[in-house]
């Protein structure tokens, strides 16, 4: 028979932070009950940290963090363009803005002067690469064995520029869709002032 826990160690326990390794504490204690439950013995399943922390007797139960907001669909009426966007902090100021703005303006100007306007032409070496002011940057590149061209680069950043304009420009990261396929990905990095 095991010795019974003395009650100022469980109180002691209980006040002492949650260590975390990534994963919730709910899911750490499912992992011990998992384990001790496939025991060939049968004992009872053994009191951990976790199982002290988020018991439900105890008042001070810590709940999980909620994690990054899920991505948002942009779609672009008219076109099979959309872009899966994750959106990041604000910086202060018209940073972000200014940095969409110019990049948009840039890949209209390449299109422009490429014969007829083609849109078709694809980014060189499959990367686009724009620094704006404040060392803010966007940099795009071709995914999943697809390439991005300038025509469906373009109406991303029409996209990006259009939904943050209606919430808020923020750092953030995104995927490029043309129809079915992702044809690129993408970030808007910045440091903060």
């Amino acid at each position: 028979m095991r010795a019974p826990i003395p009650e100022i160690l469980l109180v002691a326990l209980a006040q002492l932070p949650a260590f975390s390794f990534g994963v919730p504490l709910g899911d750490i204690s499912t992992v011990y009950a998992h384990r001790s439950s496939q025991s060939s013995n049968n004992k009872a399943a053994p009191i951990t940290l976790a199982t002290l922390l988020t018991h439900p007797s105890n008042p001070t139960t810590i709940s999980a963090r909620s994690g990054d907001p899920p991505p948002v669909a942009v779609h672009v009426p008219n076109t099979g363009v959309y872009i899966m966007l994750t959106v990041g902090i604000r910086l202060a100021g018209d940073t972000i803005q200014e940095l969409i703005e110019d990049a948009t303006l840039r890949v209209l100007n390449i299109v422009l002067r490429q014969q007829d306007g083609d849109t078709n032409t694809l980014l060189p070496n499959g990367m686009f690469n724009y620094e704006g002011a404040n060392s803010a940057s966007i940099q795009v590149w071709n995914a999943n064995n697809h390439q991005t061209t300038y025509g469906v680069l373009g109406v991303a950043l029409t996209a990006l520029h259009d939904w943050m304009g209606e919430n808020g420009y923020t750092l953030a990261s995104f995927g490029i869709y043309d129809g079915d396929n992702q044809v690129g990905n993408g970030v808007i990095t910045g440091v903060a002032s």
